[in-house]
């Protein structure tokens, strides 16, 4: 079989236009197993049928995107020109159906992700992973073969579908896992300002420009609203006259980690508490006039937070098909891994685990790499310091920081295996022996300037620095209950910060 027949087979096991379902039919033409697919969403996800669902179709969605069979003369017009929109809705339909009620959801992408290695292995075993376009499958494809595949993918067609029911009210089918028909019942988008039906207007928050977060903003004369999903509580796109900002409520200690990346130089999306009541209330009129009451996006105060606009960064995350094409398939972008290195060296000075699995054990988030944006090859978003008090957990994480610089400085990968394999199974970019040397060596550079910092009598100054700064917005909020716990959650971020950067003094000297 080649790709075009696997193409063919899987148009055939398409429901209702917009997605794939975790049946035998699928598994064997894509020579998966149903096991390996049933390890990836966690049990406490709920709804494991419809995760699946949502799995199988970003690997169509991948099959199709990576071998450049969505534009091929013989499946394009079966596909239809707004397939990937029909995609993105049904994917955008389970994703809020399944994770309705969940305190805190899985990101968005992480199906896409997951994708990434499944997609690569069912290309590769019919040797056509890195297949550069449909082309070399047409020459290559047998009529004779074809014309069997044919006569099977039409009873695939005619099969009933097992996890269809016809809608009572509208008489249309859907798939059962979802719940309620998703033509009478809708869900709240997302992206409640977006035409659904448009590709371009999704993409096109994509090509807007950033506005200047540090100019006055024209707040009521935005002209369109998105809400994005996001661990830390998600966040409001506006678009403005000047441009795209964000907006979202966050931490002293959020606030706290991007003073720090900025003192240091290390690119992050830029971030400024609001200026007062008097425009926080403009923000939140500029969200009512494109997004309902009883939807998401107004921003609100919570004891402790502040409401923040943060710099609109373009670029795609560090996850799934777009971060791959950009890793592995722009022959323009500038290779990442050396500010992806001083980025993860940064990481670790603040204790900001949900990024790269460096010195943590946890999968990481690659949601919060930006890749390929103006404002730098490598971006992050959503730091955060995180203090550790006890004194034994903070005497571990010390040794543990000693022994990633070490490695980063002899060229070891014991604590870097960790981030290679993150970064392959959320964008399927295996790093060769070079790029990890280029990793290693951002994030020894930033802690060897960080060393210096130190031996200057530099660095504590700029901690102290950033701590007044981030006080001196909190005592604008007048929030009496949270001063206490603020501070002394602010000191314990400044003892710990410090004395990371004396345990690398220790071992970089």
């Amino acid at each position: 079989m080649c790709v075009l027949e696997l193409c063919e087979g899987l148009l055939a096991l398409r429901h209702q236009g917009s997605h794939w379902t975790c049946e035998d039919r699928f598994l064997r033409l894509c020579s998966l197993h149903r096991e390996e697919l049933a390890a990836i969403p966690k049990t406490f996800w709920g709804n494991q049928d419809l995760w699946l669902d949502m799995l199988c179709t970003e690997i169509v969605r991948g099959i199709f995107s990576k071998s450049g069979l969505e534009h091929h003369p013989q499946l394009s017009a079966s596909l239809g020109v707004g397939w990937k929109t029909s995609v993105d809705s049904w994917l955008e339909e389970a994703y809020n159906s399944a994770t309705l009620g969940m305190s805190f959801p899985p990101a968005r992408p992480i199906m896409s992700a997951k994708a990434i290695p499944f997609v690569v292995r069912s290309l590769s075993r019919l040797g056509q992973e890195n297949m550069p376009h449909a082309v070399n499958v047409q020459q290559r494809y047998r009529p004779a073969m074809r014309a069997t595949l044919f006569q099977k993918n039409r009873s695939f067609m005619q099969a009933a579908k097992p996890s269809s029911v016809v809608c009572q009210k509208c008489g249309l089918d859907f798939s059962q896992r979802l719940g309620q028909c998703p033509t009478c019942c809708p869900s709240k988008p997302s992206q409640s300002t977006l035409p659904a039906h448009a590709e371009q207007a999704v993409d096109s928050w994509q090509d807007c420009l950033s506005a200047r977060i540090s100019d006055d903003l024209a707040w009521l004369e935005a002209s369109d609203v998105k809400w994005c999903h996001g661990g830390s509580g998600g966040a409001t796109l506006i678009r403005l006259p000047s441009g795209v900002v964000c907006v979202k409520r966050c931490t002293p200690l959020e606030l706290f980690a991007q003073r720090m990346a900025q003192a240091l130089k290390v690119p992050t999306a830029g971030m400024r508490p609001i200026r007062g009541r008097e425009e926080h209330s403009l923000i939140n009129q500029a969200i009512g006039k494109h997004v309902e009451q009883h939807e998401k996006g107004f921003i609100r105060r919570k004891g402790g937070d502040l409401v923040a606009v943060m710099e609109f960064v373009d670029g795609c995350v560090m996850m799934g098909i777009p971060a791959h094409n950009y890793l592995r398939k722009d022959l323009d972008a500038t290779p990442p891994w050396h500010e992806l290195g001083r980025l993860m060296a940064f990481d670790m000075l603040i204790n900001n685990f949900d990024r790269l699995p460096l010195v943590w054990l946890n999968d990481g988030n690659l949601t919060n790499v930006m890749l390929g944006s103006i404002s730098g090859v490598v971006v992050g978003i959503d730091q955060a310091v995180h203090p550790i008090t006890h004194t034994g957990g903070r005497q571990d994480y010390m040794v543990r920081v000693q022994g990633a610089a070490i490695e980063a400085r002899d060229g070891v990968a014991k604590c870097f295996t960790a981030a290679k394999e993150a970064i392959y199974n959320n964008t399927a970019a295996d790093l060769t022996v070079a790029e990890m040397s280029s990793l290693r060596s951002g994030c020894f550079d930033f802690l060897t300037e960080i060393v210096a910092l130190v031996e200057a009598g530099c660095f504590e100054p700029i901690v102290q620095a950033v701590s007044k700064d981030v006080a001196a917005h909190l005592a604008q909020e007048d929030d009496e209950d949270s001063d206490r716990s603020e501070e002394s959650s602010m000191r314990h971020s400044r003892d710990m910060i410090c004395q990371v950067a004396q345990a690398l003094r220790e071992v970089l000297r």
